[in-house]
């Protein structure tokens, strides 16, 4: 379910950074045999760390429930959520999962690619569209100011 307001979608991440998105590959993950999904893990650095226990500097892998995976006899897709497929600078938003032992976008509400200092959502929301073409370090600010950063734990 998509956020109904800007700060919905702050308070559902544990960790906020600014990134430099550095690899992206989807993989194959079989979290329910014999269903395979499809998963796109992205390696990033650190620009920035709005909110949680990530600081700058620090390099990690996420992982995104999206993607588009060809095999010798089958695609496999997640529809409806559009996935990180290139490198380059972006907002995360990120939680924990103790299941995967990863961080995890929130959705795809919670991804902003920054081409030009401008924010370009991924997300449909009406949250998300209204941060469309906006200066990313005036949207920093303001996520910064809803939420404090708080030591996040994992």
């Amino acid at each position: 379910m998509p956020p109904r307001s800007f700060d919905e979608l702050v308070d559902k991440a544990a960790f906020i950074v600014d990134a430099d998105v550095t690899q992206v590959r989807q993989v194959l993950k079989s979290s329910r045999p014999p269903i395979q999904d499809v998963v796109t893990e992205v390696t990033f650095r650190v620009r920035s760390a709005v909110k949680g226990a990530l600081r700058s500097g620090d390099s990690a892998v996420c992982v995104q429930i999206a993607g588009r995976l060809e095999t010798d006899d089958k695609v496999i897709e997640v529809l409806g959520e559009p996935a990180i497929t290139e490198t380059g600078r972006y907002v995360l938003f990120l939680n924990w999962n103790p299941a995967l032992q990863s961080y995890i976008v929130v959705s795809s509400e919670g991804v902003y690619r920054v081409t030009n200092g401008l924010l370009e959502p991924f997300g449909r929301s009406d949250v998300a569209r209204h941060q469309q073409s906006r200066d990313v370090a005036i949207f920093l600010r303001d996520v910064q100011a809803r939420a404090p950063r708080g030591a996040a734990v994992k």
